[in-house]
């Protein structure tokens, strides 16, 4: 058994976060930027960032690899529109132009320290993701002790070399919590919708972030949810899920 945690997840309402300009080298200024979470070394790991209409990037390449989810607005990369509920990918040295007409907030995931470069020459990787509607993302089975969870799993991509993924994930009402758990990499979880319940208590409202920490044990009670939800969920390794008993 690995050394455990208790108490460490850390869950907030984003809106209640501070904002700050997205301060990245190379980035023209005018994004701005709710952190999220950043890793022990200090670099952004992952942000809620709001682009104002007019805003424009300019033609960038990365040093990391960077992920991204609409959240709100549209937000255009060269010839590709990305409205709300769009997710995209781009391997380190893929070339963007982001840009916005009206405006957009999006949660940016990096993979590394990330700082850009201009270049005048589009570079397209190969692995890239420029657009892509999570429905349209094949459903991967979610089974828990050899059985169905019952929770629809579209994962939108995943690192082969490190294990590392990202997941849109529909938890319909009316599923059992398991209760404590763990996982052997850091998890993060973006609340985008929760259906609307008389009633409905919970503390995972649409725009609640919540970061379980690798090892970190999480969960408490089994309970039953009360409202279809949908989540956007990020591991920087392979995930597992692991029941925790005292």
């Amino acid at each position: 058994m690995p050394d455990l945690t208790f108490d460490t997840s850390v869950l907030v309402d984003s809106a209640t976060l501070a904002r700050e300009p997205l301060a990245l080298a190379g980035l023209p200024e005018g994004a701005a930027m709710r952190a999220l979470r950043r890793n022990d070394d200090g670099a952004l790991r992952s942000a809620l960032v709001d682009v104002s209409a007019g805003w424009e990037s300019g033609l960038l390449v990365g040093v990391a690899a960077q992920q991204g989810f609409v959240v709100e607005g549209t937000l255009r990369d060269g010839d590709s529109e990305l409205p709300a509920g769009r997710f995209f990918f781009h391997p380190a040295g893929h070339s963007f132009d982001w840009r916005s007409d009206r405006g957009a907030t999006v949660i940016l995931i990096f993979n590394g320290p990330q700082r850009y470069a201009g270049t005048t020459t589009s570079t397209p990787h190969a692995d890239a993701i420029t657009t892509l509607d999570p429905l349209d993302a094949p459903v991967t089975p979610s089974l828990i002790d050899g059985k169905l969870s019952g929770v629809i799993r579209r994962v939108l991509w995943r690192d082969p070399e490190t294990g590392a993924d990202t997941r849109h994930l529909t938890i319909p009402k009316g599923i059992s919590g398991l209760g404590a758990e763990w996982h052997p990499c850091n998890e993060e979880i973006f609340c985008l919708t929760r259906e609307a319940v008389a009633g409905d208590a919970h503390l995972f409202q649409p725009g609640c972030f919540l970061f379980n920490p690798a090892y970190a044990v999480h969960g408490g009670n089994r309970t039953v949810n009360a409202a279809e939800t949908t989540l956007l969920e990020w591991h920087d390794g392979p995930w597992e899920i692991h029941r925790y008993t005292a």
